[in-house]
């Protein structure tokens, strides 16, 4: 490899890095359906803590009752749409912030969006095929990632409608994409074929997708339950035995039986046999968003107003009231340690069965994440709308106004380690100005001392130690006596500079 196609090969490295945004927004209204308008509507209900069925018996051993740890993941707050379990790897979808990967044995995460690859930032469903490939359904159109490639689907392609809600893969590997108003996409891995209410489906609007053992489809529509069995479809409705015509959620459990979430209740199948619940049994809401089935057969119920669990015989529901941090849930994935993921208005909460405390992640200054680093010391620093939190694995610590930054709508950090201090010394930019942090206090540069313009957002450090940074108005160059500033009139493409790079000769990018 020549050295200047390893240069560029770096440099495309580095700048897929910097492309990863981290801006998460404050809380948003999920929006797009009428089932979201409904669930906006929807009367509160009575919260029960427990309630016992007439055939009530005490909960299985393996499943011990309360207290649990319930753990916020963020940093900051996202409205996430869906969950997806793979091994030790929680896949999120979220309502604008792209798709966010955690480890659960890790405070790190990984941002995937349309930076990357991915088609749209809205994305509504996960799904994750025999050989591994993950597949996103957005509000324009579907993608899959194979870890390293990107490859987009939209009608173009085949695909019934660009806003895909809900995604299942069958025994074959073939895609099953649920559209909001366009029917059912099948897709083969060569054709599409679509499926809509001329066809035999309830409704061309999709809620939800199941594949049970004898690889039938199930489908949730607004307007009943449609069952396709490979030539023909069925279609279930309140007439048959479900607690409403609109259904959000299926899952079924190890014995073949359906569970259907609607606005009236949960409703179980088994094959013959309709039954519906409701809160005179012991569900928290009848209103219900997401049903998951935990590896001891329990059934999870998430809704707008709490979390309840049903072991067959127990209610349980879990809220506010005993530790739940947030009540309004989108979604459940249970992962191999039979540890609970929920997708929540606010960002994701691991519920870990069997511990007694109440954990939480996330303290920052504010929502908006701009930038992060990490010292020499491991400290993670993260640039936020509020000011800049550091967070040394066991506290969080947040410096605003009030302990000497020059403003708290921080947009860079960057890390000088050439400084004295275990942590190095922390340069900050804001629309304001720059502040550095030499280990006890904040000092603090504008234009008066040299800076091109106030607005800074992008730093780096080349291996002088000069520090450059990129403005609303330039480049500015500081050596730690002189100020130096470029603009367009030195051969600057433009004076607004978002992001700088510089490579291992030296040479900076802008």
């Amino acid at each position: 490899m020549t050295p200047h196609l390893a240069v560029k090969t770096w440099l495309l490295a580095l700048m897929f890095l910097l492309n990863v945004s981290l801006y998460v927004s404050a809380r948003q209204v999920l929006a797009g359906s009428p089932a979201d308008v409904l669930a906006a509507s929807s009367p509160q209900t009575p919260q029960p803590t427990i309630t016992l069925t007439p055939t009530s018996t005490p909960p299985p051993a393996e499943m011990p009752p309360p207290p649990y740890i319930w753990v916020n993941h963020g940093p900051g707050s996202a409205l996430v749409n869906t969950v997806l379990v793979e091994g030790d790897d929680i896949w999120t979808a979220t309502n604008g912030e792209g798709v966010i990967r955690w480890n659960r044995h890790s405070p790190t995460f990984k941002q995937y969006n349309r930076a990357n690859g991915l088609i749209d930032n809205k994305v509504r469903a996960i799904a994750i095929d025999p050989t591994g490939h993950k597949w996103f359904g957005t509000e324009n159109g579907v993608s899959e990632f194979d870890g390293q490639i990107w490859t987009n689907y939209t009608t173009t392609n085949g695909l019934a409608h660009n806003k895909v809600v809900a995604i299942a893969v069958d025994t074959a590997g073939h895609k099953w994409f649920g559209t909001w108003g366009g029917g059912l996409s099948y897709f083969d891995g060569h054709t599409w074929t679509t499926y809509t209410r001329a066809g035999g489906l309830a409704s061309n609007y999709i809620h939800a997708i199941a594949i049970d053992q004898s690889n039938h489809v199930w489908v949730a529509t607004p307007q009943g339950v449609n069952e396709f069995d490979g030539r023909k479809w069925r279609t279930y409705t309140a007439a048959d035995g479900l607690g409403s015509n609109w259904v959000h959620a299926i899952a079924i459990d190890p014995a073949g039986h359906k569970w259907f979430g609607t606005t009236a209740g949960l409703t179980e199948f088994d094959g013959q046999t309709w039954r519906t619940y409701t809160i005179a049994d012991g569900l928290v809401s009848n209103y219900i968003r997401a049903i998951a089935i935990d590896p001891f057969g329990s059934k999870w119920i998430a809704t707008a107003y709490g979390l309840s669990r049903f072991d067959g015989h127990v209610w349980t529901t879990y809220n506010r009231a005993n530790g739940l941090p947030h009540s309004h849930l989108t979604s459940i994935a249970f992962d191999s340690a039979g540890v609970a993921w929920l997708g929540t208005l606010d960002g994701v909460i691991e519920f870990d069965q069997g511990q007694a405390s109440l954990h939480t992640l996330g303290a920052l200054g504010g929502n908006r994440i701009r930038a992060i680093t990490i010292d020499p010391a491991g400290h993670k620093w993260f640039a936020t709308n509020r000011g800049v939190s550091e967070f040394d694995d066991h506290t969080w610590t947040t410096y605003t106004t009030a302990q000497g930054l020059i403003d708290n709508d921080v947009r860079a950090i960057a890390i000088d380690p050439a400084g004295s201090e275990p942590t190095g010394r922390v340069w900050v930019g804001t629309a304001k100005g720059v502040s550095e942090l030499d280990g006890q206090k904040w000092l603090s540069y504008t234009v008066s001392d040299g800076l091109v313009q106030p607005q800074v957002n992008a730093i780096a450090i080349d291996p002088a130690g000069h520090k450059w940074f990129g403005t609303a108005g330039g480049v500015s160059e500081f050596d730690g006596h002189t100020w130096r500033s470029y603009t367009t009139t030195h051969g600057l493409a433009n004076d607004q500079v978002t992001a700088i790079v510089i490579d291992p000769t030296g040479a900076k990018w802008f």
